[in-house]
């Protein structure tokens, strides 16, 4: 008997090759995602840090230096704005991209399992075919001897 073959291994190699460029469009999101956290968390502190120095001022703030911690602080939260609407649809994508990855990772196991059956049934027909012919040996070895 011929040795086994994985009728649908092109196949699965093809799913499995998409399966590992939507994982790796997965990781890409994560780490945009990632990014922007940190441009947050960066803005955040910085923002801090000038409403320390507003509060911290002892001799009083002339109208110029008011005016520009104003402009500062509206332009901060514009930009948190910003960014958190892009965090928004950062995750949206990573959601969607999450659901793809588990669609092509079905595919694959789904080949998967049709392989596990295919090579089940090739060791059924060939513990099969090796019954026959050791019952043909014995049957052939009797007829010898009688």
């Amino acid at each position: 008997m011929k040795s086994f073959q994985f009728s649908l291994a092109k196949m699965r190699s093809y799913k499995e090759q998409v399966l590992e460029k939507e994982k790796t469009t997965l990781r890409q999101l994560q780490a945009d995602k990632a990014k922007i956290e940190t441009d947050i968390e960066n803005l955040l502190n910085h923002r801090k840090m000038r409403e320390e120095e507003f509060k911290g001022s002892k001799n009083g703030l002339m109208a110029s230096e008011l005016m520009l911690y104003k402009f500062h602080s509206e332009n901060t939260r514009l930009q948190l704005n910003n960014l958190y609407e892009e965090l928004r649809r950062a995750e949206a994508r990573i959601d969607a991209q999450i659901k793809v990855v588990v669609s092509a990772s079905q595919e694959v196991s789904g080949l998967d399992k049709l392989r596990d059956k295919q090579l089940e049934e090739y060791k059924y027909l060939e513990a099969k075919e090796m019954q026959e012919e050791i019952l043909e040996m014995v049957a052939q070895k009797s007829t010898e001897e009688e």
